[in-house]
């Protein structure tokens, strides 16, 4: 007989290692359990729920493809092929159920917490401030709106793709006898399936470079040995560099500088910093969205915020040796919030989401001041430093995941949530103005009116007011008031190309004569890629008679956006009327499939499997509408009608 090398055995479960992972996990997931209850908001309806391409697998390619259609003109702004693809594989498994994008979330976070804890471990090298650490990630509130807003997943599924990489990086050192091609490759691959998901992941370079120096020096990665993992890196960065800067294009995009120039920028960016620290420290209160004022000198705000970087920076510096675990923490939390730093012009300067991935380093520091007040009780009180770093640990976890339950419940809807923020933020016109359209889509438009209507009296400038106000009357079927209203939005803001769309259709809806139908037409179809302009000039036509030009609209409609829900049901109408009732059914179904929650197309599909003498395929469409529009003008009808089928079944 051999002895074996235990160095060489197979690798055993060791409960004492994986129990705090599990841990972390379920806290992670139970702090945000009561958000499963959570309707959509926010950016969901425009990522997710109106996002026809994220409703079919016919679709797959142009979400990923950085030249498609969807990618130039839909107004999700940036080229993040995997988060498109979750969108996609979350409606399949939950449809407009919004709990189940909810769960994905959750999920996320739960798998991002417990690798956080594996991270810390490595980095560390203790157990105690990587379990407080994780712990502290897996409760904090300032990740409130990265895990509540499905369609604002990319900071989620980011963060375990580029702590994976830092896994294989951290192996490749520790072992660089043992498959270091693969170990290699493993990096590279996380690291760029990191910037699939969000740009953020492009700072793993950087991140690992500070961990090579810190580790051995910067002589370590000068070297071929030390160099092979940053070849893979480079490699991946000119990749994507080429498909997210050189093929990707998108017609919204494009910003100025925050106060004009790249220094008012930077001159904000330290108030934002600012800001963010403060946040994590005492976190109150989060808002969805921030006004950021920009700096016009360097005011006492400004320059209070700078002072406080500067001596973040040096304390980073001074902890270098004796306390290294602060110095990881302020150098991570800089570096990864180093995408968001305004140094080019982002959209949303400001966000809480933003330190999702950066609150590791903060969460690190956290995990250190525990260990370290422990120690000093023990040597100052002579008590149990362990048992009064836990007390004291399990206080503050408390009063984080607390903080974080509540919150939850104001995400509840849009409704609340926006009605909330107006608290706090009074004077916001944005706000107002999401909280108008909310409560349109609620029904209570008497009260979405009367705030818009405030909203143009106090803010007389501001187009996107006029153009809420119009949505609210399209809603309630007040076309001419909603015209003007358009009209009002384009002389404010020419290049208002919903508006345009919205407006042309009511106008020749209105005028009926074929010259103003074909003026309609060259206004829409000036961007012939917009899909929802070929289904205003489809329910145009639809309007006149043209039913042959009303079908071809709502198949370029649909052929632009697959899963077009309400263009879907007018096609179904055209061919059912025409005869055609096998390819009638087929996009009434898929109109369904689109929007489960439709009612229209739910009641014409019933119809249609009536006319076919099919009453039990037309019974559950029957029951969606009573379920779904209990206000429908022919409810009774349709109850009774629903009461026959069940009865002669």
């Amino acid at each position: 007989m051999h002895e074996t090398d235990p160095s060489r055995s197979a690798p055993r479960f060791s409960w004492q290692r994986w129990w705090p992972v599990l841990l972390v996990a379920a806290l992670a997931f139970g702090v945000f359990a009561n958000s499963l209850q959570n309707e959509f908001i926010y950016d969901d309806w425009v990522a997710i729920v109106h996002n026809q391409y994220a409703h079919s697998w016919s679709s797959l390619w142009e979400l990923v493809d950085p030249t498609s259609t969807y990618h130039r003109t839909y107004t999700l702004l940036s080229w993040r092929p995997l988060q498109n693809l979750s969108f996609l594989v979350s409606y399949k498994l939950f449809g407009l159920n919004a709990g189940g994008h909810h769960l994905f979330n959750i999920i996320l976070h739960a798998l991002s917490a417990a690798v956080v804890l594996v991270v810390l471990r490595r980095l560390t090298r203790d157990e105690t401030v990587a379990l407080v650490g994780a712990l502290v990630f897996a409760v904090h509130p300032i990740h409130m709106q990265a895990v509540q807003v499905s369609g604002l997943r990319a900071d989620v599924l980011t963060t375990p793709l580029f702590l994976a990489a830092i896994l294989c990086h951290l192996r490749l050192r520790d072992r660089p006898d043992k498959a270091p091609f693969v170990w290699a490759g493993l990096a590279a691959g996380s690291y760029f399936l990191s910037l699939t998901a969000k740009e953020a992941g492009a700072t793993l370079p950087l991140v690992v470079l500070f961990l090579d120096a810190r580790r051995g020096g910067l002589k370590t990665v000068l070297n071929r040995e030390g160099m092979r993992p940053y070849i893979g890196y480079a490699a991946v960065a000119a990749l994507y560099g080429w498909l997210r800067f050189g093929l990707f294009t998108n017609i919204h995009q494009g910003v100025d500088y925050l106060g004009g120039s790249p220094l008012a920028a930077l001159m904000t960016t330290g108030r934002i910093f600012a800001a963010y620290i403060d946040h994590l420290l005492f976190p109150f209160s989060f808002r969805p969205r921030y006004l950021v004022t920009p700096s016009a000198g360097l005011d006492a705000a400004t320059a209070g915020a700078w002072a406080l970087l500067a001596a973040l920076a040096g304390l980073a510096y001074l902890a270098r040796r004796r306390q290294p675990i602060i110095t990881l923490g302020l150098v991570w939390l800089a570096f990864t919030l180093l995408p968001v730093a305004n140094l080019v012009p982002i959209r949303n300067p400001m966000a809480d989401r933003y330190l999702y991935l950066p609150s590791v380093g903060f969460c690190a520091i956290v995990g250190w001041v525990a260990l370290e007040g422990g120690r000093a009780a023990t040597k100052r009180w002579g008590i149990n430093g362990k048992r009064a770093a836990t007390a004291l640990g399990a206080a503050v976890l408390v009063a984080l995941a607390s903080l974080t339950w509540r919150q939850n419940t104001l995400w509840h809807d849009e409704v609340t949530l926006w009605s909330e923020v107006l608290r706090l933020e009074p004077e916001s016109r944005g706000i107002r103005l999401s909280l108008g359209v909310s409560l349109g889509r609620k029904g209570r438009y008497a009260e979405a009116e009367e705030l818009l209507q405030a909203s143009i009296r106090r803010w007389p400038d501001e187009a996107e007011a006029y153009y809420s106000l119009g949505i609210v009357y399209t809603m309630q079927d007040k076309n001419e008031r909603a015209a003007a209203l358009f009209r009002e939005t384009l002389r404010r803001k020419p290049s208002h190309r919903q508006a345009l769309s919205r407006l042309t259709a009511l106008e020749a809806a209105s005028a009926g004569s074929g010259e103003a139908i074909e003026r309609a037409r060259a206004a829409i179809l000036a961007d012939p890629s917009f899909p929802q302009g070929h289904y205003h000039l489809g329910v145009l036509y639809q309007s006149h008679g043209m039913r042959d030009r009303a079908k071809a609209a709502y198949r370029e409609a649909v052929r632009l956006s697959p899963e077009f829900a309400k263009a879907l049901n007018n096609l179904g109408i055209i061919l059912a009327s025409e005869g055609d009732l096998g390819e009638a059914e087929e996009a009434l179904r898929r109109a369904v499939a689109a929007d489960p929650d439709y009612a229209r197309a739910h009641l014409n599909l019933a119809n249609l499997y009536l006319k076919r003498q099919s009453p039990n395929q037309a019974l559950p469409h029957l029951e969606a509408v009573i379920r779904l529009e209990p206000d429908h003008p022919r409810i009774e009808q349709i109850r009774s009608l629903a009461s026959r089928i069940r009865q002669g079944r």
